[in-house]
């Protein structure tokens, strides 16, 4: 995994720290993260240069996708 082209995450293993706790957070029915999950996985956000930069941006697409339709029913 490759995380030259974004600046959130020096490491991967603070990638996956961010996750764990996100998905901690919404399993527990927390949605104070939601508006950074909308950052994370933006077209140019950290999620997206990430994927890009690591050669999986069509897996990335259809992800960020679901994502949006989930996102979408979550804020209302």
């Amino acid at each position: 995994m490759v995380l030259d082209w974004q600046r959130r995450y020096d490491e991967v293993d603070d990638l996956v720290s961010d996750l764990d706790q996100h998905v901690a957070r919404l399993r527990q029915g927390d949605l104070s993260g939601l508006r950074e999950l909308g950052f994370l996985f933006a077209p140019a956000g950290s999620f997206c240069e990430i994927a890009a930069s690591s050669g999986w941006l069509d897996e990335y697409a259809e992800l960020g996708n679901r994502f949006d339709r989930l996102h979408a029913r979550l804020k209302d």
